[in-house]
């Protein structure tokens, strides 16, 4: 299709995320010209997954007492999220053939790869004697792991039937440190100026930067030879 129609634009649907996955790792699909509805209703037509409305409805759902719908909410936003985060940053999370993965199976893997790729990008500037960005990294990777400990992620790779299936079971004033503690945790992972999650470059092989959509963010992964 690229070689063939490299001036034609189409628009194709598919229900299945295995083939979407394809699509953007061959770069048919770039950037935001993909769009995954979350819901469809015949009064309100396609709704996509848009943080600013998502944080709204939930917020909405706490203000009429409704924790249930609100944790529902908040658990599908951060498994696709999750689902995002975990191709962009390339985390290592364990393969289900049915394509069928849950929170606890991708989150944690996220926070693991995030991790390991700030102690790289230390590393990194450390070998080419850029002292001024390790001090950087440095305080980044800690305000992380604070905002990590506040979500309490790291625990349910212990258990992963607590947590979120418990959160129905929590009044509006304790549920909703938890739904700020995970808005952090996201807002930690995007770049300030565009709001796009970070991504790795290249997209195969052994990644070399950590970049964003607008370009303001470059972090350099290779050590000096």
């Amino acid at each position: 299709m690229k070689a063939e129609f490299p001036n034609t634009q189409f628009v194709m649907t598919t229900h299945d995320p295995v083939w979407l996955q394809h699509m953007k790792t061959e770069q048919l699909v770039m950037g935001k010209s993909s769009v995954q509805f979350r819901k469809w209703t015949v009064d309100d037509g396609p709704v996509v997954w848009d943080s600013k409305e998502i944080w709204k409805e939930i917020s909405d759902e706490l203000d009429k007492n409704d924790i249930s719908g609100a944790a529902g909410t908040l658990r599908r936003y951060l498994e696709y999220i999750s689902n995002h985060l975990s191709d962009r940053l390339r985390a290592s999370i364990e393969f289900h053939g049915d394509a069928q993965y849950e929170l606890g199976d991708l989150l944690p893997g996220v926070i693991m790869r995030w991790k390991k790729l700030l102690a790289r990008a230390q590393e990194s500037a450390q070998s080419w004697g850029r002292k001024e960005e390790v001090p950087q990294l440095s305080k980044r990777q800690e305000e992380f792991g604070t905002l990590v400990a506040k979500s309490q992620i790291e625990q349910w790779a212990i258990n992963k039937t607590i947590h979120y299936n418990e959160w129905t079971n929590l009044g509006k004033s304790e549920f909703l440190p938890v739904v700020e503690a995970f808005r952090a945790l996201l807002d930690s992972l995007r770049c300030a100026a565009c709001g796009g999650f970070f991504y790795l470059t290249p997209p195969k092989g052994n990644a070399e930067a950590i970049c964003c959509d607008c370009g303001c963010i470059n972090i350099n992964l290779k050590k000096k030879p």
